[in-house]
């Protein structure tokens, strides 16, 4: 089944073109790759994929439907990026994970249940503006898994994480794909959290062939499917 399909997508900012027809799909329990420099346009696609932005021109589908709010609340998880996130505003990690899990149709399991998948069940209490940038991102990682989602969007999810946290999180990404069929795209500059993936996270052979993993490298307006 096809989850993300993108037909000949255009998008700009102001009269600023970034992306000019773009082509791409993302098959269910593929692990899909958005590559290219910083400006090259894989958050905005990924914001205009969630409803985020729309100044474009094109066609976008999820799960063989028009891109709609109501499927984007109840199948859909998303860890922005780090620098985007407003963390002066008054809140708890607790209230961030309610709030999410209010929102949403189905919690797959607690609040403090969602914060141990990356270890970080003691930061519940405690206010947002008192994380360091590694531990906020641990919460918002958390935060993308209350609705258990069949596609989770991950805008370079392993900045500001310590190497410990890394790995949790690499096996973590693995897991929910091969265990839960999740569909997953990671946002990220070069191939190296690919190797990584498939080289060092997968436990034996079987497991490696398992992972389905797709490269989109994102480069002067286009995006173009590379070989894995």
């Amino acid at each position: 089944m096809t989850i993300v399909d993108v037909q000949n997508v255009s998008i700009k900012y102001s009269t600023r073109e970034v992306l000019e027809r773009v082509n791409l799909d993302i098959n269910s329990g593929e692990i899909a790759f958005f590559l290219g420099k910083n400006g090259s346009g894989k958050s905005t696609l990924v914001q205009t994929i969630l409803g985020m932005h729309e100044n474009y021109h094109g066609s976008i589908e999820l799960f063989g439907q028009p891109r709609n709010d109501e499927i984007i609340s109840e199948r859909v998880g998303y860890v922005p990026q780090y620098s985007r996130v407003d963390r002066d505003f008054p809140i708890t990690v607790s209230e961030i994970m309610q709030l999410s899990c209010r929102k949403h149709a189905k919690c797959s399991v607690s609040a403090v249940g969602h914060l141990k998948y990356l270890d970080s069940e003691s930061l519940i209490d405690k206010s947002v503006s008192q994380l360091s940038g590694g531990q906020f991102q641990r919460v918002l990682i958390a935060r993308s898994l209350v609705n258990d989602p069949d596609l989770l969007l991950l805008d370079e999810p392993f900045n500001n994480l310590d190497y410990e946290t890394r790995k949790r999180l690499e096996n973590l990404i693995v897991k929910l794909n091969l265990e839960k069929g999740m569909t997953i795209v990671i946002v990220e500059h070069d191939n190296s959290l690919i190797d990584k993936l498939t080289k060092n996270t997968a436990n034996n052979k079987d497991e490696f062939e398992d992972l389905k993993i797709r490269k989109f490298r994102f480069d002067n307006k286009t995006v173009m499917e590379e070989k894995t």
